[in-house]
């Protein structure tokens, strides 16, 4: 059984952490899609977690109004 990778989000992992964020912040708490994929435009520093090259959790940090958010 392999270990689960805890990295630095590379861009190619991008399309499977907004597929994530989409499931969990749309499907379960109904955040609007578009607010979601927005995310990107704040440069954020993505780290993941990856199991068999699928991207199981993931956090990121970015700045906005000079205020530091993690999430």
């Amino acid at each position: 059984m392999e270990n689960i990778v805890f990295r630095k989000a590379m861009e190619k992992d991008l399309p499977q952490i907004l597929d994530l964020q989409t499931k969990i912040f749309n499907g379960e708490q109904k955040i609007p899609s578009e607010a979601i994929s927005e995310f990107l435009a704040k440069k954020p520093q993505c780290w993941c977690a990856v199991f068999n090259d699928m991207v199981i959790g993931a956090v990121a940090a970015w700045e906005e109004d000079n205020v530091v958010h993690w999430g």
